[in-house]
């Protein structure tokens, strides 16, 4: 298992279906979440 694959899976652990579309464009993952996850996001 990569990084990116383990942290999608810790993100979807705690967040769920609130993050979508999950890519690796360059090796970067990305994903959308709502606005009024951002810092509860980037603080876990």
């Amino acid at each position: 298992m990569d990084l990116n694959q383990y942290v999608q899976e810790k993100l979807q652990e705690k967040f769920g279906e609130q993050l979508t579309a999950f890519e690796q464009p360059y090796g970067l993952l990305t994903f959308e979440a709502p606005r009024e996850l951002n810092l509860k996001i980037l603080t876990f």
